[in-house]
């Protein structure tokens, strides 16, 4: 590589291939990853060992110390950043940020599947409503809109509700997870929501939307009182330490 740059020059090649350097090459190699370590690429390095222009080096050179000024600032503000942050997630150890992280995780989940779902229904209905000229697309949509019957909007909506629940119980199975370092509590929280979403299915494939969404909510009860129980604990634990 400080060949190819011109830093180095082989003299000669010995019979076995190698090449042979004088004492101002091995200067020049010193020199060179010198300034490779202040920061100047090869084709600067070159350029300043070769040059006999001191006032070119002397710009190089605080042009250099200008960038890493503007560098070491710039890391200093991640720095103080990752401080605050660090700062920051260290005081969330209440137990109430379980609570938090669940209804966090679910609303944003809520606001996705069945939200926007709702906000295209609201948007063809208008349109179909307005008397407005559809696209072949959106004609199938609204014929589907049409023959839904209102009560599966209104399961739709319960059905969001007591997925929030679930993800509020299993944040506090994983916040106690982390904070007593029981593992086992992670494995719980996978298997309820695994369990649930197992039952959902096999359950809308022999009953109505009805049974499916109660025998839904009958198991997130469980799973919601099991957290309350451990819910109360990291309360009691907090107190403690307090």
């Amino acid at each position: 590589m400080y060949e190819r740059d011109g830093i180095l020059k082989s003299h000669r090649e010995g019979t076995g291939g190698y090449r042979y350097y004088e004492r101002p090459d091995i200067v020049s190699l010193i020199l060179a990853k010198d300034y490779r370590g202040y920061g100047f690429s090869v084709s600067e390095a070159e350029s300043l060992i070769n040059t006999d222009d001191l006032d070119f080096v002397k710009k190089s050179f605080a042009r250099r110390g200008a960038e890493l000024r503007k560098e070491i600032l710039h890391k200093r503000q991640i720095l103080t950043c990752l401080h605050e942050r660090e700062a920051l997630l260290k005081k969330e150890t209440r137990p109430v940020t379980a609570l938090a992280y669940g209804l966090g995780h679910g609303g944003i989940e809520a606001m996705l599947i069945t939200g926007m779902t709702m906000v295209n229904n609201l948007i063809v209905a208008a349109a179909v409503s307005g008397g407005r000229e559809l696209a072949p697309e959106l004609e199938s949509a609204a014929a589907v809109l049409a023959a839904t019957p209102a009560t599966l909007f209104l399961w739709a909506g319960f059905e969001r509700v007591v997925a929030i629940a679930l993800h509020v119980a299993n944040s506090v199975l994983v916040f106690a997870a982390v904070r007593r370092q029981r593992y086992g509590l992670y494995l719980a929280a996978i298997l309820t929501h695994t369990a649930v979403n197992f039952l959902a299915v096999v359950t809308n494939a022999y009953c109505s939307v009805a049974i499916t969404e109660l025998a839904v909510l009958a198991f997130t009860a469980l799973v919601a009182l099991a957290a309350a129980r451990v819910y109360r604990g990291l309360t009691e634990e907090g107190e403690h330490l307090c």
